[in-house]
């Protein structure tokens, strides 16, 4: 059973340590349980809990709690959900994703992606980057990479402000051309998300510039990483980011009408 909750803090505890419960969070941290456009939901199997949902926008994410086993009955459950709910993006327990993906490739398809740690090159140099950019000069960065940015302005400028006011994200902006959002920093592990370059400026090592100043931001401890996909997996091989994990996330398919 799958019911939405608006008092979760008892339930956060019991989840595993991971990106999707920190992303949980951080929307938690950002919005609260007040809002439409972000709702948090509980998996139940009989009593015991298996998952809580947030549900934010169009974009949903599944985490999962300590010792989770992928049975039918909650598969069933998260099955059904989905298609009530037909979210743009799912991100979730990988054994989770690829075992409901066989009951939904009719709506969506999936990418794998892999986790990258930061890590030093011995090559940094000192630059000068602008950690409080306006925000429609990285928008226009951002928006010749990533479709779902370009097709909602309004969107993002709105999540993307409210989010750097209640400190759960920070924006940099490297030689006017290069751009780098840390989207959370939650228990010593900091994601580093929304990584771009202007067209005419690649090439330049900027983006290597821009990551290897962030990470001197962060003490020895941290846990400063990155999510890629496959066509873009070489590039941090070839810069000596260390992989650290492999996970696949569900996109709904373009529909025509």
């Amino acid at each position: 059973m799958i019911k939405q909750v608006f008092d979760i803090e008892n339930d956060i505890v019991f989840l595993e340590e991971n990106h999707y419960a920190y992303k949980l969070l951080s929307n938690i941290n950002a919005y609260g349980t007040s809002y439409n456009f972000c709702r948090f939901f509980k998996a139940t199997t009989g009593e015991k809990s298996r998952a809580v949902i947030s549900l934010f926008n169009s974009s949903m994410v599944i985490a999962t709690v300590k010792g989770f086993y992928c049975d039918d009955e909650i598969c069933e459950d998260i099955i059904t959900f989905i298609l009530m709910n037909k979210p743009d993006t799912i991100e979730g327990n990988a054994v989770l994703l690829k075992k409901i993906f066989n009951r939904l490739e009719d709506i969506y398809t999936h990418h794998k992606r892999a986790y990258y740690r930061f890590t030093a090159s011995g090559q940094s140099k000192d630059i000068v980057v602008d950690e409080s950019p306006k925000l429609d000069v990285v928008y226009e960065i951002l928006s010749e990479g990533f479709k779902s940015i370009r097709d909602n302005y309004q969107l993002w400028m709105t999540d993307t402000s409210h989010r750097i006011r209640r400190s759960q994200s920070k924006i940099f902006l490297y030689n006017n051309c290069t751009t780098a959002t840390i989207q959370y920093e939650i228990s010593g592990n900091v994601f580093v998300g929304l990584v771009a370059t202007k067209s005419e400026e690649r090439g330049k090592r900027f983006a290597r510039l821009l990551l290897e100043y962030i990470l001197k931001k962060y003490p020895e401890g941290y846990n400063v990483f990155l999510i890629a996909r496959e066509n873009r997996m070489s590039y941090y091989e070839q810069i000596g980011y260390d992989e650290i994990g492999r996970d696949i996330i569900l996109e709904r398919k373009i529909t025509n009408g």
